[in-house]
């Protein structure tokens, strides 16, 4: 009878330890679907706490239609189309989409969620965000969760945008803004500052791009790794680092692959002194 007890309250203690185990599991999900969600921009975020509901907030995130939760509720199909939302998602953060595939391994599958949804990476704009920085770009974006770029700090009640514009995003402003002039459907040319230069730098680079003759500014942004990223249309025939190394502002701008590298000086050098 005692060995009859004593297993007994093993179960017991065992089916306690699971039940556990499970709510932990469940709230860990949770957690990183939301955050996963406030970081895409996706609207609900609070759908992760509810069974199915939560699968129709993936479908979202990873911009599939409504009915791919039906395919989702599908025995064994499931696996295949969960697998690609997980892709999906990790793509909406900027990740590599084979870590989707890492959610049918066990212990990856509980790593992968943490991962998309705490580590740094691309937080995607609105619509219209999107299409206002795309058709006349009037201020930087910054992503990565950075609150300082290269140690200068966030000037009083001015707030630093924590996003950056997904290359998808860039196509669809494409297609939303019709009226953008032709000259804007040049050559592509990224211009990378290195993340230790100042805001006001930048801004002041900017003013000068603009009058730059045969330049137009498409977008602003950037990250806390690469830097901040000023994207320009510039005509074929013009040759922009010549350009660029002539303005008072930059201390060397030089190719490297597709895009320039560019330096700016610190405020005041290279400006001439008043009289």
């Amino acid at each position: 009878m005692e060995a009859i007890e004593d297993i007994t309250g093993l179960l017991i203690w065992a089916t306690w330890i699971s039940w556990g185990l499970s709510i932990a599991s469940y709230v860990y999900f949770a957690v990183c679907l939301q955050v996963i969600a406030n970081k895409t921009d996706t609207k609900n975020g609070w759908l992760a706490w509810i069974p199915i509901a939560n699968v129709y907030l993936m479908c979202k995130i990873a911009e599939k239609p409504w009915w791919w939760l039906l395919l989702c509720l599908i025995p064994i199909a499931n696996v295949v189309f969960m697998v690609i939302l997980w892709m999906n998602i990790a793509e909406a953060r900027d990740k590599k989409r084979w870590l989707g595939i890492l959610m049918i391994v066990p212990i990856a599958n509980y790593v992968v969620p943490g991962h998309l949804a705490f580590s740094g990476g691309a937080s995607r704009v609105s619509e219209a965000e999107i299409q206002t920085n795309f058709a006349a770009p009037g201020r930087l974006a910054y992503a990565g969760g950075a609150t300082a770029v290269g140690g200068v700090g966030t000037p009083p009640g001015w707030l630093r945008e924590m996003e950056v514009q997904t290359r998808k995003g860039a196509e669809e402003a494409r297609q939303a803004v019709p009226y953008i002039e032709p000259e804007v459907r040049g050559k592509s040319v990224r211009l990378v500052m290195p993340p230790s230069t100042g805001f006001k730098q930048i801004a002041q680079f900017q003013e000068h791009l603009k009058e730059v003759e045969g330049v137009t500014i498409r977008m602003a942004g950037g990250s806390a790794d690469e830097g901040s990223i000023i994207t320009v249309s510039v005509q074929k025939e013009t040759d922009l680092i010549p350009i660029l190394n002539e303005m008072p502002m930059v201390d060397n701008a030089r190719g490297k692959g597709g895009d320039i590298m560019v330096k700016l000086r610190s405020p005041g050098v290279g400006e001439d002194s008043p009289a």
